[in-house]
């Protein structure tokens, strides 16, 4: 917003000084640029808008909710995973978006329940808040 939206204004004040701008190659690109600077920009405020902090001291962990860590055991492996929004999602990490397949079948689970992953079947042993 600070950086490539002002650098492209400058772009397309400089190609408009070019001349005709109807076969101004730098213009049209120029142009095409705004055009995604500004869509993406406001995708990026509406997604802001919609985000909401997450205070782990308020959430409730009686089932599985964004914002809960999971205790998961399978025989003697142990396992965490992490319920949290799209934004911070990191599966390598155990960290699960709500909106993925997995981390949406894993809500309103309780602990005792026992899921699928990995080919193994897991039970869920706890469930604390994220922090």
């Amino acid at each position: 917003m600070k950086k490539e939206i002002p650098a492209n204004r400058k772009a397309i004040e400089e190609a408009r000084a070019l001349g005709d701008l109807r076969e101004n190659f730098e213009y049209k690109s120029a142009r095409q640029r705004h055009e995604y600077l500004a869509a993406r920009a406001a995708t990026l405020e509406r997604d802001l808008n919609r985000a909401r902090p997450l205070d782990p001291k308020k959430i409730d962990t009686s089932e599985v909710r964004i914002g809960t860590r999971l205790a998961l055991a399978s025989g003697t492996e142990k396992r965490d995973l992490t319920i949290l929004g799209p934004w911070e999602s990191s599966p390598e990490d155990g960290i699960l978006s709500y909106e993925s397949e997995l981390g949406s079948s894993l809500l309103g689970k309780k602990p005792g329940d026992s899921i699928e992953l990995d080919d193994k079947s897991w039970t869920i042993e706890g469930i604390a808040p994220f922090a």
